[in-house]
């Protein structure tokens, strides 16, 4: 996720790794509640700031 703060621009196969990444890690977020309040925030955070630059199934795949 640091990297999309960095290079907005990602490619649709980096972006696929991001959003498979996301699905995985929330399916874990229950049995790690800290974690997955920072987890949260951060994904917030991403789409706060990069959302205008993302295209639809990105920002689906984020917001779930």
């Amino acid at each position: 996720m640091k990297l999309l703060h960095l290079q907005p621009e990602q490619s649709r196969t980096e972006m696929q790794s991001l959003q498979e990444s996301v699905l995985f890690l929330s399916g874990l977020a229950k049995h790690y509640p800290k974690e997955a309040k920072q987890f949260s925030d951060s994904l917030f955070e991403l789409l706060r700031e990069q959302g205008p630059g993302l295209d639809a199934d990105g920002k689906k795949s984020i917001s779930y």
